[in-house]
């Protein structure tokens, strides 16, 4: 509910002092049900033809897509409601809706938001994306009624900065919402309410609302509890809050939610670590989503191809989740890539409230990067206590940082002269460390 100050004149006539009061309460009043906008639009799978986004908003019966050129209403808008929150929140309601276009040689896609037949929002969606660049990140812990009490601070400065950035898309690689054991894992009813409370927080939601997609997928605390596996029992119903809340492509498959898309020179392929994950260690993707992700490469004509796994893969530090905790998938996937010789692979994770890059030449075509970014607003290692864990032999000198940050990568060069620029940055977005990859280093 918006707040609303007003400057009231108090004259002799009490008369006029009484009608003064209640215009201004009925003013009040009538804003405060009034509809509205709560978060989004959040833009996120985006091709060449059509953009899809998510929205929430309040005290709406109806909304539809108006064609600002022609002030008339999309005849190709696929719009879809989330019964679950219609029907727990009965205020709010939550929508994703699908703009099919074609460019006419327009740069912009000019639209309007109709909430209650009323025009509310005007929104310019970019139709020649920018290819060469993209935001990545994980472990965004926000702070939201019960769970503000669990852990008290919160570090959201770095999502208003992220919405300055110019980048062609953002990618969210696990735990981007925390639900908790024994509060938020109840039932259906406190997840979504749990989302719903990160939503409509004022600084990630200006980051959400920004003209850029966005893709994501999770990690453990979106998925359950901590290190879960598989085996939870109500997986079913965060797989549908998730699936709800993002506007990322149709997963592959009914069960799990792994996908690609692919972005000019690059193509990314968004796992699933934990739907198939059997914490005996025999498997972390499982062998359908295996067999995928080897096709998907094999097949990929991408100069870069960046594999998003939540847990890091070269990372042999014991006590933390990696890769390397399940030998023969892994094994599986890295001979294969090898056998294949199948050049420009690239890993990226999240997870460990730090970020580094570690590098792997295990007698491969080509060194194995696995760049790590986290975490953007979750508790740093410093209050846990965690330390560097040495100086690993595989980690880049000068790449460990336990400060809030996000990542940034730049694709330069035509041709066979193209390389990877990639840049960290804090909240104020001072940059805290930089390398780059030219192509041949890949196995080109």
């Amino acid at each position: 509910m918006r707040i609303f100050s007003f400057l009231i004149k108090i004259e002799v006539r009490p008369r006029l002092f009484h009608i003064t009061f209640l215009s201004c309460l009925f003013l009040l009043v009538n804003n405060s049900f009034s509809q509205k906008i709560i978060a989004g639009p959040i833009q996120g799978e985006t091709t060449d033809s059509s953009v899809t986004f998510w929205i929430l908003v309040k005290n709406v019966t109806d909304l539809s897509i108006i064609d600002n050129n022609s002030m008339v209403k999309f005849n190709k808008v696929l719009i879809r409601e989330d019964s679950i929150v219609n029907k727990y929140y009965k205020n709010l309601r939550a929508f994703k809706y699908k703009i099919n276009f074609s460019r006419h040689g327009s740069s912009y896609l000019h639209y309007a938001i109709m909430l209650n037949n009323e025009q509310f929002f005007n929104y310019n969606f970019t139709v020649i994306p920018d290819n060469n660049s993209f935001l990545f990140g994980s472990c965004a812990y926000i702070g939201k009624g019960f769970s503000k009490g669990y852990r008290p601070w919160n570090m959201t400065k770095i999502y208003k900065t992220m919405a300055m950035e110019t980048a062609g898309h953002m990618i969210w690689m696990g735990d981007n919402i925390y639900l908790t054991l024994n509060h938020d894992l109840k039932n259906k009813f406190s997840i979504y309410r749990r989302y719903l409370g990160v939503r409509k927080d004022k600084d990630l939601n200006s980051f959400l609302s920004a003209n850029i997609p966005h893709y994501s997928t999770w990690d453990d605390h979106d998925f359950g509890p901590n290190n879960t596996d598989g085996s939870f029992k109500n997986s079913t119903i965060t797989t549908n809050a998730f699936l709800n809340f993002w506007p990322n492509p149709n997963p592959v498959n009914d069960k799990g939610i792994y996908y690609s898309f692919k972005k000019g020179a690059a193509e990314f392929f968004m796992t699933d670590s934990r739907t198939f994950r059997n914490n005996n260690g025999s498997s972390l993707l499982g062998l359908k989503q295996l067999d995928w992700l080897k096709n998907e490469l094999l097949n990929s004509t991408a100069t870069f191809k960046f594999i998003i796994i939540s847990n890091q893969v070269i990372n042999q530090v014991k006590g933390h989740e990696s890769y390397y905790d399940f030998p023969n998938e892994r094994n599986a996937l890295f001979n294969f890539i090898k056998e294949e010789k199948i050049p420009g692979i690239l890993f990226l994770s999240g997870d460990r409230h730090h970020s580094e890059v570690q590098v792997e030449d295990l007698n491969y075509p080509y060194p194995i990067y696995d760049i790590t970014c986290s975490a953007l607003s979750s508790p740093r290692p410093k209050f846990r206590g965690w330390g560097p864990e040495g100086d690993l032999k595989e980690r880049m000198p000068g790449s460990f940082i336990t400060k809030h940050n996000y990542g940034k990568c730049i694709i330069q060069g035509e041709n066979e002269d193209k390389r990877l620029l990639f840049k960290y940055y804090n909240y104020r977005m001072k940059e805290l460390f930089t390398f780059s990859i030219h192509m041949k280093e890949l196995g080109y």
